[in-house]
């Protein structure tokens, strides 16, 4: 049955395949826990680090619950801020809607810190059990050979569909591998496997030759002897089978993981090499903090350097996103110290404190220590120091008289080491497939420990055996009965969004089937109230509303139709108020529209930094005008959404419809941002200069050379535009004329359109001598474009520079003979009088 667990979920993208998952680990806990308590329990000692993990996940329970806000701000004053920043510009719709925030907890995702502690719940029980069984002489055994099958069967479907695309899940673009959506999780997976078949193999070879360690003793007729040991052979083809996998599966980070394991294998745990592996691994810390910090240039320097001058690109670790981003969830530690913000929260936690981080939605840090430390703050800390430390001293407690406590040792070490180094750079232990491999392979390893409280007690704690029993098993009915319904309810929830999803993206028109949705949704609210259901609901709710409001305008031709769709749009139906003091009978739409407030206001009430929720809030303050303060929401959503370009356009244009005296000043940050994340953007920070008249194009175009030429290219290619700015255009363009900075092109060609482009904009304002020096400088840097001197020859004749235009021509002629048009210009000049 562990294959079919382990089989489950691979991505770890879905919560239906995490839950279905963890129901059948669950199964398997339980069926073993009854198996073997038949024939009664062994003497067993329950090892530190599980009484660690259990306290460590007691945290993150603790971290989901709501306390009253005075309690809430100084245990966590951090998520509390958040929180009250994000509600006060809604605080008279929170109260007129009847909800009351006298509560708080200590996470700015409680549904998804539930979710999380869930499942390590179901991981630590399953440990348990594990624990508890594995003095049994064929538990142990059965769990490598099982993790050991499971990853080769994974492995070797994976390679035959990397070669001939049989399963489906290879996809053009994809970075997955196999059934895995992230190459790196099924790199942590394979080295799973190839911890628990390196375990088989040192097993076997113990068992068949009497040995300790494969460095003790070892000889060749040792090792062709184990190969008639039909289990040592399997092993030695499984681990062939998986190191190529992990080789295919193109992870960097696998592979430096496996480098970190060899090593952590080779020390065998052993007290005097400790300290070499503490130099590495605090070396190897300092130069992540470092590059951290460090500038993009000095990367790249220093990347350059290592890898003995070799040129770095976009490609390369030092264009890496995760670099940037560490800097951010560093940040982000800081501000929710000391008691983190929330386990599994981070997807939220760290948008208020994004300076660095590209345009994309990191929802892990891809390094799962700081992860752990934005989460749970310095109590996390503290638990995974703690955890580390006492794995390792019970790894070296092992009591390996017996053949596969040998053999269980090196799983349990190259695990470890697996962990420790794959984790600094991926997250994939938070994945159920990886987290299950690695709670089933440890708990039997560690059973072995002679570090622990024993069972029926010689040295430390007692416990008599039936009272283990007892406690084991209230606490796998305890931890499994309220992790499986919370873990059951996220499935639910998930299901009903993403069919919600689907509708929303078909812009469904069917009534009936939006109206059984909605109700469906709400039903299920009455039980769950998610923050994920409140925010579809919405979009439901407002498409219904939106529909509803086309149907009552009645459009009877094409022109009518397209002006119904432009009113009931986002931004049209804002600019309308709804509200309507008559007594008539109001259109059916506008209830829809109050429910779809109501829902958007509940949904940030539990999920603040959420800004899908806040935007619908904004576009919904037509609703109730006097209970958003749509301005203040605008600039809320400018702090968690400042690197990402189009949705600062947008909320560009949401300040601009604002009303409020910072309205200009707010519209002004978002699109100065904008442009400068993507420098295309200038061209709608200039039509919003343009629509605003006391706004200058320097104020929403960076000072620096890109932007600069983008705003300049784009003010020559619409006069329109540029007379609607004026004196601003002008001024805009002596800036560029004396800031504008060619030499820091990439390249001579660059250098070369950026003079030319400042040639055009002298002209522009009439400096016809500095454009046909800057012209020069053009031609210069590109002799070979043919271009460059048409439009000097143009630009002489414009000014009556005909004798210089004549040499010109001439110069032309004999670097380009065969080109017509400078036989036509020489022709055309020589009929001109030169008193011209």
């Amino acid at each position: 049955m562990v294959p079919a667990a382990v089989a489950i979920d691979f991505g770890g993208a879905l919560n239906w395949s995490q839950y279905v998952g963890s129901v059948v680990a669950a199964s398997i806990a339980s069926v073993l826990f009854i198996a073997v308590s038949v024939h009664g329990l062994p003497r067993f000692r329950v090892p530190v680090v599980f009484l660690v993990f259990a306290l460590w996940n007691a945290y993150a329970w603790v971290q989901g619950t709501s306390f009253p806000v005075s309690i809430a701000e100084r245990l966590s004053p951090g998520v509390a801020n958040e929180f009250l920043d994000s509600l006060a510009p809604i605080e008279k719709g929170v109260a007129h809607a009847g909800l009351f925030v006298d509560q708080l907890p200590l996470s700015v995702d409680a549904d998804s810190t539930f979710h999380a502690a869930a499942l390590w719940s179901v991981a630590i029980v399953i440990a348990g059990v594990f624990l508890a069984c594995s003095r049994m002489p064929s538990v142990v055994p059965a769990v490598l050979l099982s993790l050991s099958l499971s990853v080769s069967i994974v492995d070797f479907v994976s390679l035959l569909d990397s070669a001939f695309s049989i399963s489906g899940w290879a996809r053009e673009g994809s970075l997955g591998f196999g059934p895995f959506v992230n190459r790196h999780h099924a790199g942590l997976f394979t080295l799973f496997g190839l911890a628990a078949t390196l375990g088989v193999a040192h097993w076997r070879y113990a068992k068949v030759n009497h040995r300790g360690e494969f460095s003790s003793g070892f000889s060749f007729e040792g090792l062709a002897e184990s190969f008639r040991d039909s289990l040592f052979s399997y092993s030695i083809a499984a681990i062939v089978l998986q190191a190529s996998a992990l080789l295919a599966c193109g992870s960097l980070v696998a592979v430096v993981g496996l480098v970190g394991s060899l090593l952590f294998v080779v020390n065998r745990g052993r007290y005097r090499k400790l300290i070499a592996l503490v130099v590495v691994v605090g070396g190897l810390s300092v130069a992540i903090i470092g590059s951290i910090y460090a500038s993009e240039s000095s990367r790249q320097q220093a990347f350059s350097l290592v890898f003995r001058g070799a040129v770095v690109e976009d490609a390369s670790q030092a264009e890496d996103q995760r670099w940037d981003h560490w800097y951010d969830a560093m940040r982000s530690a800081k501000a929710y110290l000391p008691f983190g913000a929330g386990t599994g929260a981070y997807a939220y936690a760290y948008l208020p404190y994004q300076s660095r981080s590209a345009e994309a939605w990191f929802h892990h840090a891809d390094n799962l220590w700081i992860e752990t430390i934005v989460d749970q703050g310095v109590i996390g800390g503290i638990f995974l120091v703690i955890a580390i430390v006492v794995v390792f001293l019970q790894l070296d407690r092992l009591n390996t008289e017996e053949a596969i406590a040998k053999g269980g040792k090196t799983a349990g070490l190259f695990a470890f080491g697996a962990t420790v180094w794959t984790q600094t750079f991926d997250y994939g232990l938070v994945l159920f497939a990886n987290l299950f491999a690695f709670s089933v392979l440890m708990s039997a390893v560690l059973s072995k420990s002679n570090f622990g409280f024993e069972a029926d007690g010689s040295r430390s704690v007692r416990f008599s055996r039936m009272g283990c029993k007892v406690l084991a098993v209230v606490f796998l009915l305890v931890a499994i009965g309220a992790s499986l319904n919370v873990l059951r309810d996220d499935a639910i929830v998930e299901s009903e969004v993403r069919s919600a999803e689907a509708l929303i993206g078909q812009a469904a028109t069917d009534f009936a089937v939006l109206d059984r949705r909605i109700e469906r949704i709400e039903q299920i609210l009455t039980k769950d109230d998610s923050p994920a259901l409140h925010r579809v609901a919405c979009s439901l709710l407002q498409q219904r509303a939106r529909f509803s409001e086309i149907e009552y305008l009645n459009p009877t031709n094409a022109e009518e139709a397209e002006q119904a769709i432009s009113l009931t749009s986002k931004t049209g139906r804002r600019l309308r108020p709804l509200a309507d003091a008559s007594s008539a009978p109001k259109p059916s739409y506008q209830e829809f529209y109050r429910r779809a407030y109501a829902h958007a206001v509940q949904g940030a009430v539990d999920l603040p930094l959420d800004p899908d929720l806040l935007s619908k809030l904004v576009y919904l303050d037509f609703v109730e005008p006097d209970q958003v303060d749509s301005l203040a929401l605008v600039s809320r959503l400018f702090q968690l959404q400042k690197r990402f370009p189009r949705q600062l356009l947008r909320l560009g244009q949401l300040a601009e419809q604002s009303v409020g005296i910072d309205s200009e000043q707010i519209a002004i940050k978002c699109y100065y941002m904008a442009s400068l994340l993507q420098p295309p953007s200038v061209a709608e920070a200039i039509r919003f200069a343009a629509r605003h008249p006391g706004v200058a194009v320097s104020e929403v175009v960076p000072a620096n050379s890109l932007h600069l030429q983008y705003a300049v290219r784009f003010l020559l290619k619409t006069p329109v535009i540029r007379t609607q700015l004026g004196v601003s255009a002008d001024d805009f363009f002596r800036m560029v004329a004396a800031e504008l900075d060619c030499s820091s092109a990439d390249s001579l060609l660059q250098q070369s359109a950026c003079w030319r482009l400042r040639a055009k904009v002298l002209f522009e304002l009439g400096e016809t001598a500095e454009g046909l020096k800057s012209l020069m400088v053009a031609r210069e840097l590109s002799p070979v474009d043919a271009s460059i001197y048409l439009e000097q020859i143009d630009e002489m004749v414009k000014a009556g520079m005909y004798l210089e235009a004549t040499q010109v021509t001439t110069l032309a002629l004999q670097v380009f003979p065969e080109d017509s048009r400078f036989e036509a210009w020489r022709h055309r000049l020589a009929a001109m009088s030169p008193l011209k």
